[in-house]
């Protein structure tokens, strides 16, 4: 399972924000954002680097731990 996967339930956990949200947040629906982020459970990252950037922003996951296993 990706690093930022987990950091990033942790994050919508913590502060009770759901997916949904999340995706109106970085400008996707919601049906596209969950997409791409089973795929990152999946350690496929198909996010776009926009996209990663801006979760980082959000979630204050780093840049990086998208590219960690």
């Amino acid at each position: 399972m990706n690093i930022a996967y987990k950091k990033i339930k942790k994050y919508l956990e913590e502060n009770n924000i759901s997916c949904s949200k999340l995706a109106k947040n970085i400008n996707m629906s919601r049906q596209n954002f969950s997409h791409h982020y089973a795929n990152l459970k999946m350690n496929k990252l198909t996010f776009s680097p926009d996209k990663i950037k801006l979760l980082s922003e959000i979630t204050g996951v780093k840049y990086e731990n998208f590219f960690d296993n």
